[in-house]
């Protein structure tokens, strides 16, 4: 059971589209359900696919393919599938998890009154120290595909509260953003005060938001 479940976009083909690239719908320019293909957005020609990163860096996926359909961009079949049979695989090393969330976070996991974090806020954290690394971060070409606030902006979990007030009011979407960002204050008051008993400054929302 997936209890935090998000889309990028509420169609299915552009959804897959944006997961098998690791971009935005906003930067594949693929909304809607149909043929269209990412690789006519500026700069596509230089994108892997997530099968194809995973080959490029020693995994498998010989089993599957990513083709064009009449409903969009999916990962499809080469070759009949057995029941539970693993068709895609990728080395551990190429994997960020919450057991890898930086030192700082470890070394204070014990000490008196140290807040709890999620898993997700520990992988948050990670991300954030490999950005303060620039190129010489492993993940230096991921960080360099995550969106910016200008992407962000469109987003009605990020809307400016005048207008996810005016938009969302009595909506099942507008109960739920509220709901999201409070997790999310939440969380970065306790990742906060983690750093701050590591003796380190406090991350911002903006940059929270983009990890």
């Amino acid at each position: 059971v997936f209890d935090r479940a998000y889309a990028q976009v509420p169609v299915c083909g552009p959804s897959r589209t944006s997961f098998l690239t690791g971009r935005r719908p906003q930067r594949t320019g693929v909304f809607v359900l149909g043929r269209s293909s990412f690789r006519q957005a500026p700069g596509a020609a230089r994108w892997s696919t997530l099968p194809e990163w995973f080959r490029q860096h020693g995994g498998d996926d010989a089993a599957v393919a990513i083709e064009d359909t009449p409903i969009g961009w999916g990962l499809v079949a080469r070759r009949a599938i057995a029941p539970g049979e693993r068709i895609v695989t990728a080395p551990r090393a190429l994997c960020i998890a919450a057991s890898d969330g930086p030192q700082w976070l470890r070394e204070t996991s014990n000490l008196p009154d140290a807040p709890g974090v999620e898993a997700g806020t520990a992988i948050a954290a990670r991300v954030l120290d490999e950005f303060a690394l620039g190129a010489s971060s492993r993940w230096a070409a991921y960080l360099a595909a995550v969106p910016r606030a200008a992407d962000l902006a469109v987003v009605p979990t990020l809307w400016p509260e005048a207008d996810a007030a005016r938009l969302l009011a009595g909506t099942q979407a507008g109960a739920s953003r509220a709901n999201l960002l409070k997790g999310w204050r939440d969380e970065l008051v306790a990742l906060n005060a983690r750093r701050a008993l590591a003796g380190l400054a406090p991350h911002g929302w903006a940059e929270f938001l983009l990890a």
